[in-house]
């Protein structure tokens, strides 16, 4: 099976919306990807703050750039 990078990038913006939600009730506010773990109050804070940052950091650089090199990243 095998699955789009379409499909990839939108199952990972989707994963990373429930971690910024789960961060805000962690933290009591949002997360602001500009700050890093400075806006971290408690450890699953930090938890999510990394979670979400490897992500993003997947995305950026296994899936959009390395990807659009190659004019892979398409709508299929």
């Amino acid at each position: 099976m095998t699955i789009s990078i379409r499909k990839l990038w939108d199952a990972i913006e989707d994963r990373v919306k429930h971690l910024e939600e789960r961060f805000q009730s962690h933290e009591g506010k949002r997360y602001n990807p500009d700050k890093g773990y400075q806006q971290c109050r408690t450890p699953m804070g930090i938890y999510y703050h990394g979670q979400i940052k490897a992500l993003a950091s997947f995305a950026f650089n296994e899936l959009y750039e390395t990807k659009s090199r190659f004019r892979e990243l398409s709508d299929d």
